[in-house]
């Protein structure tokens, strides 16, 4: 920190004859020359690192001041040229930033380094430190206003490339940290708070948004002489930051009133000139006896346990529970094939409405296919960027349907329905319009389903708005953070399941991939201590009556005498905790316990169930799942890998250094899971458990 700068300015209101009054670290306080009042002090000037920052108490803006002065803005800086070098957590600099004025005075940046790769935060080494030590990460705008919060003992970070590229930054350093973001007040402020609020939701411990209590951004209000604690705290949700985003929705749902009257009037006019009159043969179909009942779709799954075909589905919870994480996991899933925690996926097409805007999803998306190494084929996953209004109607909405049914989706996710309602009245019927169309989605599918993300209401018990949002639903799912098992900590549990036993939970965590997070199975395992009475009832008829030929839930409910909906929800939680397994569906599911399962902590069949002990580089290893199409590997279904990415194949995750041969059971002719070939098993786990309860 020279100081060229301060002392020109100094020298400069001195040797105009101006009483100068100099400070301690680096303040000053003089007569403005700009507007010459009576006060000796209406002019502040503070030195940051590389420039001087001033302030006129008049309200006289810098350029009059430094014109007043005979200087340049160029003037304000200590170099002609300043330079802002970005460094690795090691302190290795991998891009430089270059402010330069020319002969006119105009502000020109250029860059230098690795210009193509994701760019990381300014200050990485100091931000990384504080992260760890808990302290709080003032995030602003610009280098000027970290040099700014610098000077006042704060620690600030920002990301190259100006306000309108937040989304490409690298902002893993900031995981489990609290964020202070500084909004400057312009519309590009907000536009850059509405990227922070995405591409930090779920990343950080905490995140705040404030405004300089004087000026425009953190550099005014430090050289006003404020502090960290005088900040303006502002409330920027996801409405108010993105302001552009919320203008064009007015304007499209103008738009989509107009186009619905205009329907209404030609239909209208239609019916009228035609006098048309209903043939009662039109509903027949809608009709059916007896026999013709099992013409009727049944429930078929998509994800095995947890999302089934041909239903309306929610998924609620508050603000940053890792909802948009766990949806795009799902359709990941589903696009690729690859199980989801261990639960058999049915491979479909997927379209994702991502009504809060797109930023992130792409980051989001590498970041799943680096962790668990599947690619995402592109006619496999479409994304629309916008909201649809589900309540207006409109040329957006008819689209949607015709592409659900024409694209061969299986899923479309609405994210969120909040922004898919439109103008609708979120407590009211009109929400029933809302849910007919999410209805009418469902109908183009093929054979799909529709899932959407929905806030919950102030106590987080149910969907916010009109009780028939949840009605209607044929399966919710709420997500809630476990601040007991850390800050990157989520439960899953399932609240309604129309044609199952409802009450199944996850227990889940985030894992850092690339710059974003995935959605991985938390490490630890539920021991004999942490069990409800009832699970130990179940396991203890599990292990002494039916250790050997599985058991339904109704030959539990007789053994134990426990009701019905109890054994129900034990089954869920020992089935989510690998504790019990399913090894035949049909009319009912037959519970088995694992192999080598013990007293103290109960293990999980290798076939079944993945093992979570991690290892010195952070990969999980384990046996695959039975369900695994092609996988060939030895990556589990339920924890990402955080490795460099292999070369991909279609569809699949690929790892060419261990390949097992294939081999098929003895007795069914199934295909045997690699771990079971190379423990030296003939027969698959189905096979076995039955001819030892035969032997």
């Amino acid at each position: 920190m020279t100081g060229a700068a301060f002392a020109r300015v100094v020298d400069k209101l001195g040797s105009d004859g101006r009483k100068v009054t100099e400070k301690e670290n680096g303040k000053a306080r003089a007569k403005c020359p700009a507007h010459d009042g009576e006060s000796d002090n209406s002019l502040s000037v503070t030195r940051i690192e590389g420039k001087v920052l001033m302030k006129c108490w008049g309200g006289c803006e810098t350029a009059d001041v430094v014109n007043a002065l005979g200087l340049g803005m160029a003037d304000l800086f200590d170099e002609r040229r300043e330079s802002y070098h970005y460094a690795d957590p090691l302190g290795t600099i991998t891009r430089t930033v270059t402010r330069s004025y020319d002969s006119s005075g105009k502000k020109t940046f250029c860059q230098s380094g690795d210009t193509k790769g994701k760019p990381i935060l300014y200050r990485l080494p100091e931000v990384t430190q504080a992260v760890a030590a808990g302290k709080v990460i003032y995030l602003v705008e610009g280098e000027k206003d970290v040099h700014a919060l610098e000077a006042i003992g704060a620690v600030a970070t920002t990301a190259p490339m100006g306000a309108t590229n937040f989304d490409k930054a690298d902002v893993t350093s900031l995981i489990g940290a609290d964020v202070v973001a500084v909004v400057d007040k312009d519309d590009a402020g907000r536009k850059w708070a509405a990227q922070v609020s995405d591409q930090l939701d779920g990343i950080c411990k905490s995140l705040t948004f404030v405004q300089a209590l004087d000026g425009k951004d953190a550099a005014d209000h430090v050289a006003a002489g404020y502090g960290v604690d005088d900040f303006l705290s502002v409330e920027l949700d996801a409405e108010q930051a993105n302001l552009a985003v919320e203008q064009e929705l007015a304007f499209n749902r103008g738009v989509s009133d107009e186009l619905h009257k205009l329907r209404i009037r030609t239909e209208a006019r239609r019916q009228f000139d035609a006098g048309e009159s209903t043939d009662p043969a039109m509903f027949d179909d809608q009709y059916l006896d007896a026999d013709q009942l099992g013409n009727l779709p049944t429930p078929k799954p998509m994800i095995d346990g947890v999302l089934d075909r041909h239903c309306y589905a929610i998924l609620r919870g508050r603000d940053r529970t890792y909802k948009t994480f766990v949806a795009l996991d799902w359709a990941l899933c589903l696009a690729t094939g690859k199980p989801w925690q261990g639960r058999a996926v049915q491979r479909t097409r997927v379209l994702y409405v991502a009504g809060e805007g797109a930023y992130g999803i792409a980051g989001r998306k590498d970041a799943w296919e680096h962790g668990w190494r599947y690619r995402v084929e592109p006619e496999w996953f479409t994304l629309r960027q916008s909201a649809v209004n589900l309540y207006k109607g409109g040329p957006a909405l008819e689209d949607l349907i015709t592409r659900a049914g024409e694209g061969g989706y299986g899923l479309v996710v609405i994210d969120t329905l909040r922004r898919a309602s439109g103008g609708a009245d979120g407590n009211g019927t009109d929400m029933g319009l809302v849910v007919d169309n999410i209805e009418r989605v469902k109908r183009a599918t093929l054979d799909g389903s529709v899932l959407t993300l929905a806030h919950t209401d102030k106590g987080d018990n149910d969907s916010r708005g009109f009780s028939g949002i949840e009605d209607d639903a044929d399966i919710v799912w709420h997500a809630k953070r476990d601040q007991d098992r850390g800050a990157l900590a989520l439960n899953l549990e399932n609240v309604k399941m129309k044609d199952a036993p409802e009450g199944l939970m996850f227990d889940l965590t985030m894992a850092a991939a690339l710059s974003s997070l995935v959605v991985s199975k938390a490490a630890d395992r539920i021991t004999v201590d942490e069990m409800h009475d009832t699970d130990r009832q179940i396991l203890a008829a599990m292990r002494e009556t039916f250790a050997f030929t599985g058991a339904t839930v109704t030959q539990l409910v007789e053994v134990t005498d426990l009701p019905r909906s109890t054994v129900y929800k034990s089954r869920g939680r020992l089935l989510s905790s690998g504790q019990l397994l399913v090894t035949r569906r049909g009319s009912s599911d037959l519970l088995t316990i694992p192999r080598h399962a013990v007293e103290s902590t109960v293990e999980s069949d290798p076939d079944s169930t993945p093992d979570s002990t991690p290892v010195s580089n952070g990969v999980h290893t384990t046996a695959e799942h039975d369900s695994t199409p092609v996988h060939t590997d030895s990556t589990p279904d339920s924890t990402p890998v955080h490795t460099t990415p292999p070369v991909y194949k279609t569809g699949v995750g690929v790892d060419t250094v261990d390949e097992t041969p294939s081999r098929a059971c003895e007795s069914c002719s199934q295909p045997l899971p690699d771990l079971r070939i190379r423990s030296g098993y003939d027969l698959c786990r189905s096979c076995e458990i039955r001819m030892e309860a035969t032997s």
